[in-house]
């Protein structure tokens, strides 16, 4: 699973779309959703959800989402002998419910912003969807935002120290052209020097999968209201680094009542071939 909190919604957002988010199936591991407080006050909101909690990765709906070619050409690449000894990372392709309901949240932020069909026939000078994250990893969840929509850009932040990263890199952007933007070296130094940039571009979607013990509460601290924030899956709700561990960012960020109304759910356990 991941974890997802939505930054400082206004009442006036939630009253018109009617986006509640309910309680799902809590478990140990797994989805967390959170809504984040502010100067306004948080309304209810609604997401159709059902047919995201009952998926499995064997569902049509999962197997032939738009995100699974791109994903055959990363395992092509992470599976070829040249890297067989270079540890994989990431795993979002191990997680339907997580990638479809990530695919569902961002398809509504969409349409209520900008950057909606609606408003790029309206205005040619829309802005685009931007999605910054913090782990490249293989590059599974970057490629998921990519096939998103034509108006998704994504500002990746990664060491790119293991041998398959830059060539999967290079491949997302030939498939996708201009749309990709990556940040080479350690995230814990460049995510903040890249967000306190005064020309820095907006950032739409926060993405926090990386192990650095601040990437989450720097993205927290640039986005503007009406964010979406998500982590990654971790092994553990009381990890050290991200989730509720005594020193952990989601744990600090709870405390400092940026999120809260947390709800999680698990994914079902996959065993690789």
């Amino acid at each position: 699973g991941t974890c997802i909190a939505l930054l400082n919604w206004s009442s006036t957002f939630w009253s018109d779309h009617e986006t509640r988010i309910p309680d799902l199936v809590r478990g140990g591991t797994g989805l967390l959703l959170a809504n984040t407080t502010g100067s306004g006050d948080i309304a209810s909101r609604t997401v159709v959800l059902e047919q995201i909690c009952n998926v499995s990765r064997d569902d049509e709906i999962f197997k032939g989402g738009n995100f699974q070619p791109f994903w055959k050409q990363i395992d092509n690449i992470t599976a070829s002998n040249v890297y067989k000894n270079a540890k994989i990372s990431g795993g979002i392709f191990l997680y339907p419910r997580q990638t479809l309901l990530v695919t569902e949240l961002i398809h509504r932020a969409m349409e209520i912003s900008d950057t909606s069909i609606t408003a790029i026939k309206k205005e040619k000078n829309t802005k685009l969807f931007r999605v910054c994250e913090t782990g490249f990893a293989a590059g599974h969840s970057a490629a998921l935002f990519l096939s998103m929509s034509e108006n998704i850009q994504v500002v990746t932040f990664d060491k790119f120290d293991r041998p398959y990263q830059l060539p999967v890199l290079k491949k997302l952007e030939q498939e996708f052209p201009g749309r990709i933007h990556h940040v080479r070296g350690d995230s814990c130094i460049t995510l903040p020097a890249f967000l306190q940039q005064d020309d820095a571009p907006r950032c739409d979607f926060l993405h926090g999968s990386s192990l650095c013990k601040t990437d989450n509460i720097d993205l927290v601290q640039h986005a503007r209201r009406g964010t979406l924030l998500t982590s990654t899956a971790m092994s553990s709700l009381s990890d050290e680094d991200v989730y509720f561990g005594k020193k952990a960012q989601w744990r600090k960020l709870r405390e400092d009542g940026c999120i809260a109304d947390i709800t999680c759910f698990t994914e079902k356990e996959t065993t690789l071939q």
